[in-house]
């Protein structure tokens, strides 16, 4: 706001809800999924179930009960995961030999790719090493400093040293668990090549059905996990769903009641009215998670779907970031038109990738969204210096 005005402000938010509420849409309907075929229910009622729950702690716990309930979610969440890969460790032959083995075979550890694959190029591999390296150190850049869902964890602690503090952490945190989950997904693997008996979860794509990949740990769950496991499981998706939307909401209702409704609409209001006013953005915002949730319940590659849609525009905020701290220029007009246009390339870029039509990574959307922000803002003069007081 100091740096550009209102409009380039309400355009970054707007930017953001968009962005945050088509991918935490995707993480909801991940979890809901997953629990949906554990336990044998449409998935739009459980996507429904756990929305009604989170808006009703999230709505009058705040960001407090989000915390709380966030860090117990956390360790049950990777208290299954070590569950469930020590199980499946019991269920082989020979333990770890059998899945290394299994996994080896069927090239299942190859961590680092330095070429292309065949039929692709450098610039169409998103799994190139140094193109994710890339990406990932854009992206992580981009989610630390423009995405709300992820800056009010830092803003929550008492100083910016322990600030700093809780995202070193939470980096080394992260390893060990995405870890966890990979080996849990290549002993899946392996124990199905072991038994193929198994009716495994199929969908119809282009007329044909093929295995729905994103649902065979639920149901690995439900038919070999004995009752006891099986339970314990089922509270580690329910806590992975909750997760995805308590956080979620929070911020968005900040974003919306501090960035719009308070500017624009009702600027002289006491504390109270804003707080009830975002605990209706909470309702409002659930409602639309679950939405999306619902409309995006049949996709494929649901994992690498949230990428590609946070893709889109974080580019543009990240680019209008980069603008403000590291030059002068800039103004409302250009920022606007750098955004915009970014998005709408990026958008364009991403559905031409999908339907096959260019030979090129998603990977790259998010560094041209930046570049092609930051080219066009650099245009626009220095905003007058009134504004920047």
């Amino acid at each position: 706001k100091k740096r550009f005005g209102e409009q380039t402000r309400v355009t970054a938010t707007l930017f953001f809800l968009v962005t945050r509420i088509l991918a935490s849409g995707v993480r909801l309907m991940i979890a809901a999924t997953g629990l949906a075929v554990l336990v044998d229910i449409p998935t739009e009622w459980m996507i429904i179930l756990f929305t009604l729950i989170t808006i009703l702690y999230t709505s009058f716990g705040g960001i407090k009960a989000v915390i709380w309930t966030d860090m117990v979610q956390a360790f049950v969440f990777i208290g299954g995961g070590i569950v469930a890969l020590s199980f499946l460790v019991h269920l082989m032959p020979d333990g770890w030999s059998s899945i290394f083995q299994i996994a080896q075979e069927h090239n299942k550890f190859e961590i680092f790719r330095f070429e292309p694959t065949a039929g692709k190029g450098f610039f169409s591999d998103p799994n190139l090493l140094w193109l994710a390296i890339i990406n990932g150190f854009i992206t992580t850049f981009a989610a630390l400093g423009v995405d709300q869902d992820l800056t009010q964890r830092m803003l929550t602690c008492s100083t910016a040293k322990e600030s700093r503090r809780s995202v070193i952490l939470s980096g080394f945190a992260s390893f060990p668990i995405t870890i966890t989950f990979m080996l849990i997904g290549t002993a899946l693997f392996a124990y199905f090549k072991l038994n193929p008996g198994h009716d495994l979860p199929s969908m119809i794509v282009n007329g044909k059905a093929v295995i729905a990949y994103d649902k065979i740990f639920p149901y690995f769950i439900r038919e070999v996990v004995p009752s006891g496991f099986k339970g314990f499981l089922a509270v580690g998706l329910i806590a992975a769903a909750m997760s995805s939307l308590d956080s979620t909401m929070a911020a968005l209702s900040s974003s919306a009641v501090v960035d719009i409704y308070r500017p624009l609409f009702r600027p002289d209001r006491d504390e109270k009215h804003y707080l009830n006013m975002s605990r209706i953005f909470v309702i409002v915002f659930g409602i639309f998670l679950a939405l999306t949730a619902i409309m995006l319940k049949d996709s494929r590659g649901m994992l690498w779907l949230c990428f590609k849609i946070g893709s889109i525009t974080y580019g543009s905020l990240l680019g209008i970031f980069l603008v403000a701290a590291l030059s002068k220029r800039g103004n409302n007009l250009f920022n606007l038109i750098g955004m915009i246009s970014a998005a709408m390339t990026t958008s364009t870029l991403l559905i031409c990738i999908e339907k096959g039509c260019i030979n090129l990574s998603w990977s790259w959307l998010i560094l041209i969204g930046a570049s092609m922000t930051i080219v066009i803002a650099l245009f626009g003069n220095p905003i007058d210096k009134k504004r920047e007081a």
